[in-house]
């Protein structure tokens, strides 16, 4: 199989929020051709972003741990693709408000500002929280220039996303595109 990568994101009670396993140097085609070199990144959040409240908010990625070909934009917050291929990407953020302000979370992944994938969870009463963690993933076949980003939205009181390993944001090309 070649070599095996393998990355967990834990919280501090061992719980694993996040788990990615990237293996390189497969003999098979994959429908399409093997992303060779491999194709790869993750970014994350050092700090907190305030957000404002009901308002979808593009997430401020700003360090990379792993960007094989250069195509994470971190001004710009998103990964710009330079092959054609399938890509899966895996994205999560730690929503935090006031307790018990907050009713709806949701995290959404953009191709070219348009959204392709949102998930949310809606709480009310006695289920309105403080912190929500929120995880999700989509597997799409994109073109050279496409633009890749993740955006949240928090109804809250003082919403804000959690720094640190709690927003994370991370890709690789499963198949090219030949």
């Amino acid at each position: 199989l070649g070599d095996v990568y393998k990355r967990q994101i834990s919280s501090s009670s061992s719980e694993t929020f996040l788990s990615a396993v990237l293996v390189t140097g497969g003999t098979g085609t994959g429908g399409g051709g093997d992303a060779q070199p491999p194709v790869a990144f993750s970014a994350q959040m050092s700090n907190e972003q305030i957000l404002t409240s009901g308002v979808e908010t593009k997430v401020n990625f700003d360090t990379t741990e792993l960007d094989t070909d250069n195509s994470f934009d971190v001004s710009e917050n998103s990964y710009v693709i330079k092959k054609e291929g399938i890509y899966l990407f895996n994205y999560c953020f730690r929503a935090i408000s006031d307790p018990n302000t907050m009713s709806v979370v949701e995290i959404s992944l953009f191709v070219n500002d348009v959204k392709v994938k949102g998930g949310q969870n809606t709480m009310t009463g006695e289920n309105s929280a403080w912190a929500e963690f929120m995880t999700d993933s989509d597997t799409i076949k994109l073109d050279v220039g496409d633009t890749v980003c993740v955006k949240a939205l928090v109804n809250g009181t003082n919403p804000k996303l959690g720094g640190g390993y709690q927003t994370v944001f991370s890709g690789n090309m499963v198949s090219s595109i030949t």
